[in-house]
This record gives structure tokens, sequence and C-alpha cells, in this order.
């Protein structure tokens, strides 16, 4: 608990647990990942490597790096594109400007 007798300007940044198991967890979230990968598939088509860089391009206003491409192909793989939009979802770049 902190001291109420000194004041911080600024506090330090902090996820606590349950923020994290919420993000993956909540209805919410899912059902975000859902429409935002309806709508990825949408507008790119069956093409993973379109739908990739198309969700990239959404979420985080950038294209993958080679190392995330290679990783979000190797997701799609064994996973669905909502599971790939519910991981960019869930991303500190994504949840946190600086």
């Amino acid at each position: 608990m902190p001291d109420p007798n000194f004041s911080a300007g600024r506090r330090t940044v902090s996820t606590v647990p349950t923020q994290a198991l919420t993000l993956i967890n909540n209805d919410f979230m899912l059902k975000q990942a859902q429409m935002f990968a309806d709508r990825v598939k949408n507008e790119a088509g069956d093409d993973p490597v379109k739908q990739i860089n198309l969700a990239y391009r959404i979420a985080l206003a950038r294209p993958p790096d080679e190392a995330e491409l290679a990783l979000a192909s190797d997701l799609l793989g064994t996973h669905s594109l909502v599971d790939l939009t519910h991981v960019l979802l869930n991303l500190s770049e994504f949840l946190y400007m600086r």
C-alpha cells in the first residue's frame, strides 16, 4: 500500500495478472478478435500472407517484420485467423502508447 504522506508525480506502469487473464479469456475480447478476423478475411481473401500483412497494418499501423511474418505464418498453419487476431489484440504494442 502506498504511503499517503508522499505524493508521486507519476505512477509506474504495471500489468497485473488479472488484466492479462481478462484480455485472454474475456468474451468481449474473443468477439472482437472474431470480428477483426472477419474483416481481415473479407478484405484480404484466403491468402495467408495478405491476411497477416493486413492484420498487422490494422492493429499496429505497420507491416510485420520477417520474424513476425514467419511466426504468424506458423500460427495460421496450425490455428485459425481468429487466434492470430486475438494474439495481435493482446500485444503490448497494441495495448500501450509510448
